[in-house]
């Protein structure tokens, strides 16, 4: 079975280590990239193609969502904000 590839971006490095670890021990899920600012996220997203993205909304991590191309290859990327 394919593991679900999950890219995380948070400004906080003691949250992205949690969610590395936490969802690291999961058999489904690769954190395929973990970003601390929006800048380096974009540049990740395109490169890592990841299935699902957890995104900082403090981060502005809207101006992701209107910069990925549509349709991001032939499929949608989910983000998830929090």
């Amino acid at each position: 079975m394919k593991k679900i590839k999950i890219m995380v971006v948070d400004d906080d490095k003691d949250f992205l280590y949690l969610i590395q670890q936490t969802l690291g021990k999961e058999a489904d899920f690769d954190v395929c990239s973990l970003c601390s600012s929006k800048k380096g996220a974009l540049p990740a997203a395109l490169t890592d193609s990841p299935d699902l993205v957890l995104m900082d909304l403090n981060l502005e991590s809207t101006w992701m969502a209107w910069r990925l191309p549509a349709p991001y290859g032939s499929r949608q990327m989910p983000a998830l904000l929090f």
